[in-house]
């Protein structure tokens, strides 16, 4: 009786070992996730780049693609502002020195419009300076 104990006890432990371990995770599962519509100070610092530009190209690609609404009556591009100023297309980035990147937001169409009125169908990126 003891052994079929101690039998039925041994295959059991495995599977407590992992029920604990889903409860305590491993401090690789609390990785910080990166916002895929934002780019932190500590992103910029760490990427190196030139200009604005480079920075979302390496680090965010598709915020610089023409999303949402197709028609003849929105066609257009991506809108960036600075420092709450509307520069113009993506393209501006370049302009903006990387070093002078604090944070830089995306916004979709639908937020954009929202936010800045119409015009942004594409949605916006939004750079906000030291």
């Amino acid at each position: 009786m003891k052994r079929l104990l101690l039998v039925a006890l041994a295959a059991l432990l495995p599977l407590a070992a992992c029920s604990a371990a889903s409860r305590n995770p491993s401090p690789s599962a609390h990785a910080v996730r990166r916002d895929a519509h934002f780019i932190s100070l500590e992103e910029v610092e760490s990427a190196r780049h030139a200009n604005a530009y480079d920075l979302v190209r390496a680090l965010r690609p598709g915020w610089l693609t023409r999303r949402g609404v197709k028609s003849i009556g929105s066609d257009g591009d991506v809108v960036v502002y600075l420092d709450h100023t509307r520069l113009g297309g993506p393209d501006s980035l370049r302009g903006i020195p990387a070093q002078d990147v604090a944070a830089i937001r995306h916004l979709s169409g639908t937020d954009a419009q929202q936010r800045f009125g119409e015009g942004h169908w594409h949605g916006a990126i939004v750079v906000v300076t030291r």
